[in-house]
């Protein structure tokens, strides 16, 4: 198996993992809770704005189209700690994304990864009066690039990165929040910085108090 599947393997099983020691709360409005807080599933898709010069430079003799955007997908959880703890309005947890883009007309293509530890404090000045939940959100970790050219293999990269951004949404029912994220992603895992994939994001996501 190789390594990247075995990274997407214990990704996998550590979030079977956190889920698994969560139990589901008896109050009428139930939440994902442990015995320190609750935690809040999500995910979203994401418009973005790539750094991607060098690679554009390396395509320019085939008459393609460059690119400095493209969508993704990210999923993640956060643990939000309960209001008798240290970490009052703060939470913890982990994200990951995806985006790709290719080249029209030829077989090149790119790829990357995210795989974040992540953070988020809900400002209460900014929250007690308004009926949308704002949140300062960031992260970091490591990214995975990936190159695939004509026939060749994918060549893989793998770099350290960050996310910063804002986050709100709204309760649209007891159970499922409705909102974006606006931010900036710091992802530039080839050495030689041919997939730098740095760039503000622009979001949509769903949260989920089970």
């Amino acid at each position: 198996m190789g390594k990247n599947r075995v990274r997407l393997l214990l990704f996998v099983l550590v979030s079977v993992f956190l889920f698994s020691t969560a139990t589901i709360g008896a109050e009428d409005n139930a939440q994902l809770t442990t015995d320190w807080g609750y935690i809040t599933p999500y995910g979203g898709i994401s418009y973005n704005t790539y750094n991607l010069d060098k690679l554009n430079e390396y395509v320019e003799p085939y008459n393609v189209e460059e690119i400095t955007s493209g969508v993704a997908f990210y999923l993640g959880a956060r643990h939000w700690f309960a209001e008798d703890e240290f970490l009052e309005d703060a939470a913890l947890g982990f994200e990951f994304e995806r985006m790709s883009i290719s080249y029209d007309d030829i077989d090149i293509s790119a790829s990357n990864m995210g795989f974040l530890l992540t953070g988020a404090y809900r400002p209460p000045e900014l929250t007690e009066n308004m009926p949308l939940d704002v949140r300062i959100v960031g992260g970091g970790g490591f990214y995975r690039g990936s190159l695939s050219e004509f026939i060749v293999d994918d060549d893989s990269f793998w770099g350290p990165g960050f996310k910063v951004g804002l986050e709100a949404d709204y309760s649209v029912t007891d159970d499922i929040k409705l909102g974006g994220r606006a931010g900036y992603r710091y992802s530039n895992p080839h050495s030689e910085g041919d997939l730098d994939f740095s760039g503000f994001e622009l979001a949509v996501q769903a949260v989920l108090d089970i």
